[in-house]
Order: structure tokens, then C-alpha cells, then sequence
């Protein structure tokens, strides 16, 4: 139920195994982009033939309707777009990527993010999201979601840079702007393609 809420009007895609036991990844169904919109969709997805679904993912775009590839590169059906920082390390460097959150949130909470912010412990790190209905409907009407979604978590990256690098004490952990348009990030309680951990959802 968790996976599925979160999957409503986003593009899904999977990682699974093959017959071969060769994990890839899928983002249609029937030649159809996969949609998880209710309980059936989703149990559809993990009776594919020749596919034993290991991890799911879903777009940071939520779309008005997606029905065919075409709805999925018109910017205009795009409805909002959830900001996402990917702070990307290894699972043995965890304490520095608590660290770089906590940062990254209190940043955000001193722009008055609080409420709507929340972070998923992905595997090897963790992504830190501004939950889409946070931005209002005159913002909207003036920017593309995406627009807005791409400037927000570049502008913070931009700011808190050095930060960063410093709280990363030379392990490499990065903290990525990957807003595209077809970016898919895990959805909550979805395990890890490789390790054999949960993703979970924090406040």
C-alpha cells in the first residue's frame, strides 16, 4: 500500500531478475511505460513473465496522465516535481551522510522546510525530498515543476558545496543534482537492488 501511494501518477520502473538470474531494468509494460495507480497495478508488475522484481523506482515528475510514451516527454502534462538530493556513499561511511542530511536539512528548515521535508535511506546513502505540494499554485503557474524542482536543488547544492566536501572528511560522499526529466528514484519500503536492505522513510 506504502509503495503503490507513493507510486500514483509517477512513471515506475523496476529492477528485476531474468530466467537467467540477470538483474535489469524495466520501465514498460506491454510496450506501455509502467503505472502503479492502485493495488492490481502492482501486483500486475510482479507477475511479469521472466522478470522477479527485486527493487521498484518512480519518477521525481508526477504526471497528469500516462497512457502512452509521447505523455511522458510532454511538458505540459507534468503536474509537479519532487525535489531530491541524492547523497550518494557507501553503507560503511553512514555517520557522514547522516551528517550531510542533517546539514542539508537544517538549511532547508531555515527557509521555513520543515514540515514538508523528509529523507529515504535508500542502501548506500540516502535522498533528502521536499515533498511536491510544498510549492504554491501562483509558483506554479509562473514555473515549469521541473523548472522549480531543478533550480531548488541546485541553488542549495550551490550554497552548502564546501560544506559538504567537508563533512564528507575525504570519503568521497557525494551529493548529486539528478533532476532530469525521466529521473526515477526508490520508492519507500522497495528493498535495495544489491543489498539486501529495506529502503526506509525518516523524518
Amino acid at each position: 500500500d506504502e509503495i503503490v501511494e507513493f507510486c500514483k501518477g509517477r512513471w515506475v520502473a523496476v529492477h528485476c531478475f531474468d530466467n537467467s538470474g540477470n538483474l535489469i531494468f524495466r520501465r514498460y509494460l506491454w510496450r506501455k511505460p509502467m503505472t502503479v495507480e492502485d493495488s492490481n497495478d502492482f501486483l500486475r508488475i510482479l507477475k511479469m513473465k521472466r522478470c522477479n522484481v527485486r527493487s521498484i523506482y518512480a519518477t521525481a515528475n508526477i504526471y497528469r496522465s500516462i497512457r502512452e510514451v509521447s505523455d511522458l516527454y510532454d511538458f505540459s502534462n507534468i503536474l509537479h516535481c519532487t525535489p531530491t538530493w541524492d547523497v550518494d556513499g557507501e553503507l560503511s561511511n553512514w555517520r557522514e551522510t547522516i551528517s550531510i542530511a542533517e546539514e542539508l536539512i537544517s538549511y532547508l528548515k531555515d527557509w521555513g522546510l520543515e514540515k514538508s521535508v523528509y529523507i529515504k535511506w535508500s542502501g548506500n546513502g540516502c535522498h533528502v525530498h521536499i515533498h511536491e505540494g510544498a510549492f504554491s499554485q501562483p509558483l506554479l503557474q509562473k514555473y515549469h515543476p521541473l523548472n522549480i524542482t531543478y533550480a531548488v536543488v541546485e541553488y542549495v547544492n550551490s550554497k552548502l558545496s564546501e560544506r559538504f566536501r567537508a563533512l564528507s572528511h575525504g570519503k568521497g560522499i557525494k551529493v548529486e543534482n539528478k533532476i532530469d526529466l525521466t529521473r526515477v528514484f526508490t520508492c519507500p519500503l522497495s528493498l535495495h537492488r544489491e543489498l539486501d536492505v529495506v529502503c526506509i522513510c525518516m523524518k
